[in-house]
């Protein structure tokens, strides 16, 4: 199977449709879940339809539990190799290493190519200290995590993270297109929906 996927840049970014795409699917369970919930009033407690509902959501919420986990992976996947694939190729960046903290990492780069990490920053305490660092080193006490899954909230940070990819690959030499984060959204069908 041809994927035309010619550069380290073109798997990169198809991390960042994949992780779209799932949020996209998760967002849909979201909606329907919601359309049950409302629905199960038409039921008395224990009816069939209201148990067939009340099952159905059980499903949704494992189902949405794998999805919202995997897209947070696959956009994680995307930052990360951005960085790497960076530091690689721009002899510029050879102090940064791979070595350090994710944040850390984004931080020293961002200084050489003298860009505002600000949005590095946001999808640090959005995502990954929110999500991917608890998803990663599990414990009793970081299982809540999965109960603040939701897609508004995870597409808002994306939108951070998505803005520190922009602004490194302007630093680069090989920036997005403007208004990328709108287009890929759009793509996605979420720009719509979830779009502040």
């Amino acid at each position: 199977m041809n994927f035309k996927l010619r550069t380290p840049r073109d798997v990169i970014g198809e991390y960042g449709h994949a992780a779209l795409r799932l949020l996209k699917v998760a967002h849909e369970s979201e909606i329907e879940s919601a359309r049950n919930t409302a629905n199960m009033e038409a039921f008395p407690v224990g009816a069939e339809g209201f148990v067939a509902l009340v099952n159905r959501n059980q499903f949704l919420a494992t189902d949405m539990f794998r999805i919202f986990t995997t897209s947070i992976i696959m956009f994680q996947t995307m930052m990360d190799a951005a960085m790497k694939e960076a530091i690689k190729t721009d002899s510029r960046l050879a102090e940064a290493k791979v070595e350090g903290t994710f944040k850390g990492r984004w931080e020293k780069v961002f200084a050489k190519l003298n860009k505002d990490p600000a949005s590095l920053t946001k999808y640090n305490h959005d995502i990954y200290q929110r999500f991917v660092s608890p998803m990663t080193d599990l414990t009793r006490s970081s299982l809540g995590i999965f109960q603040h899954f939701n897609t508004a909230a995870i597409y808002q940070g994306f939108s951070y993270g998505w803005d520190a990819y922009a602004l490194l690959s302007q630093g680069l030499g090989m920036p997005l297109d403007d208004d990328s984060w709108a287009t890929i959204s759009r793509a996605h069908g979420l720009a719509d929906s979830l779009a502040s």
